[in-house]
């Protein structure tokens, strides 16, 4: 099951076009915002930030068993198989987390490997 992805709002502010002038001497002037965030959100423009939190939560916001990953500028199916485990064997494209961080088998049959980033068996998966 896909999980929804969160709505993005924009930061709202009163005041946001009022400023104090406050002088420091030999001619320098300090600006002051009498600004007061009446809602608190992104400081980036929502219309730009939404689309991109839509797309984190259609590719890793999936409780099911394939993810997508974008790959080379194409998208690859994974095998999301949760956390590492010395135990289990990987396949080719199985997605594993180790640590806080996601990687990718290159290789079938891998057993006992751990991931790593200088490994030669897996893909560190940087979004």
């Amino acid at each position: 099951m896909q999980k929804e992805s969160r709505q993005i709002i924009d930061r709202v502010a009163a005041d946001s076009d009022i400023f104090l002038l406050e002088e420091l001497g030999n001619r320098k002037y300090k600006l002051i915002s009498m600004a007061k965030v009446t809602e608190n959100g992104t400081f980036v423009n929502k219309e730009l930030m939404q689309p991109w939190e839509d797309m984190r939560a259609a590719l890793w916001g999936s409780d099911e068993a394939q993810l997508k990953m974008l790959h080379s500028g194409r998208v690859v199916l994974v095998n999301n198989k949760g956390d590492f485990s010395e135990s289990e064997v990987y396949n080719k494209y199985d997605y594993v987390v180790f640590g806080e961080c996601g990687f990718v088998a290159k290789d079938d049959n891998i057993s006992g490997i751990a991931p790593t980033e200088e490994s030669e068996v897996w893909q560190l998966f940087k979004w």
